[in-house]
């Protein structure tokens, strides 16, 4: 990650790929030959956009500032392995007849969303309508090495000794816990709109109320949920908004 104008973003700027991270081509290659040879994504263009700040959608002075929804999350709200139009994102803004903005960025963590809204809410003068928070894995968090100048992304998967270390001591200290629930709180407090907080499957809660993002399916890297279950988030999160009468 990098930081763009004080906001956290991706390695990757201004540029439109066909594959990225886990959603390989040698990943693609190595899937298709286990699918179906009608699979969605044997003959589907995908493509990847980054705006200037390396984050998945249009530039925040091409957005209608006056009528937008902020989003962030991890990968599963990036939308990898998904065309964008696919994404929850995407349908919920159309859905809602808005714009929206996403700063969701692959294998992030708490600390990233929490840095990102925060700087967010009190840069930014024109407030979103709705802010949508998809909370990753709380064991999740950047590292920052200051050879390359750039932060890391680091969780469950690491398996250098001394990472590991810290990960299952911070979990057994419940240092992760506590700090999921500072964050949470500390979101809620500050948020300048109404806020929607959610997990993805069956992840635990970081709030009692949380809703939960399903896996029905599987996207292109057969790792992100898919289609269906985009679509499906989709119809919660417009119930919900509704029910609550969130956007007037």
């Amino acid at each position: 990650m990098k930081i763009y104008n004080n906001f956290l973003g991706g390695d990757l700027s201004n540029v439109t790929l066909d594959f990225v991270g886990g959603d390989s081509k040698q990943q693609f290659n190595k899937n298709a030959l286990t699918q179906p040879s009608d699979w969605y994504y044997n003959d589907r263009k995908l493509t990847y956009s980054y705006n200037s700040q390396g984050h998945r959608c249009k530039n925040f002075e091409d957005i209608d500032q006056d009528n937008y929804i902020l989003v962030t999350g991890c990968s599963h709200t990036m939308g990898v392995g998904l065309e964008l139009e696919k994404t929850y994102p995407y349908i919920v803004s159309k859905e809602l007849g808005v714009d929206y903005y996403n700063l969701a960025l692959p294998a992030t963590g708490i600390d990233v969303v929490e840095y990102n809204l925060l700087t967010w809410f009190f840069t930014v003068i024109k407030k979103p309508k709705l802010v949508l928070v998809q909370w990753p894995d709380h064991s999740r968090y950047i590292e920052y090495d200051f050879k390359i100048k750039r932060g890391l992304e680091r969780g469950s998967w690491q398996s250098a000794p001394d990472q590991m270390s810290f990960i299952v001591n911070s979990e057994d200290t419940g240092m992760f816990y506590a700090r999921k629930y500072m964050t949470y709180n500390l979101i809620k407090t500050c948020s300048p709109s109404p806020l929607i907080p959610f997990n993805f499957g069956g992840q635990q809660d970081y709030g009692i109320y949380d809703l939960h993002m399903p896996k029905l399916d599987q996207a292109r890297d057969l790792s992100h949920a898919g289609i269906k279950s985009h679509e499906e988030f989709t119809k919660t999160l417009l119930n919900h908004i509704e029910v609550n009468r969130l956007i007037k």
